[in-house]
């Protein structure tokens, strides 16, 4: 029964992804046939990543969003597809500087970012990097900093900071 299951959902993201191609493939304005080409090949890719994804629709949601960010034509709002609620701490945000990641309070530098919920900043980043519909590196980098303090179940986030003193803590924020 769950083999069943499976095979129904692998075909409706199939079907759903191949549907997002097509009306893509049609309506976009791609500027030279090797453009064209280059976004078939990466259709390929991340239709046959889709076989190996859970049946947690986030995933297929988040695959989604990471392949129309592949076109770096962040003025057709394609990247904010299909969009999703997040969770964060308020009045919390991250900021990058020198190679390095810092927890903001209200503008505020309080702390170096060690990591977050058992996670590199730079393994976070680098993931939503690829979410992020941009021309320019600099541009995705500033938009996938919002993602770090984020999450999708509204847990509490556990980061491990440096103070400036040199000492190392954990801060407990409430996501809302």
């Amino acid at each position: 029964m769950h083999e069943t299951n499976h095979k129904k959902i692998l075909l409706e993201r199939q079907r759903a992804f191949k549907t997002i191609f097509t009306n893509i493939k049609e309506t976009f304005p791609f500027e030279s046939k090797r453009e064209f080409s280059n976004f078939e090949k990466l259709h390929k890719k991340y239709f046959d990543k889709i076989k190996t994804l859970s049946e947690d629709d986030r995933y297929f949601s988040l695959l989604t969003e990471q392949f129309l960010a592949s076109l770096k034509n962040s003025h057709t709002k394609l990247g904010n597809y299909p969009g999703k609620t997040f969770f964060k701490p308020k009045g919390y945000s991250v900021s990058f500087l020198n190679k390095r990641f810092y927890l903001q309070k209200g503008g505020n530098i309080i702390a170096e970012i060690l990591d977050i919920d058992g996670k590199q900043p730079e393994e976070i980043l680098k993931f939503n990097i690829k979410r992020i519909s941009s021309s320019t590196r600099q541009y995705s980098i500033y938009r996938a900093l919002s993602f770090l303090l984020l999450d999708q179940y509204g847990k509490s986030a556990h980061i491990k900071v440096k103070n400036f003193n040199g000492k190392i803590r954990i801060i407990h924020l409430k996501r809302e």
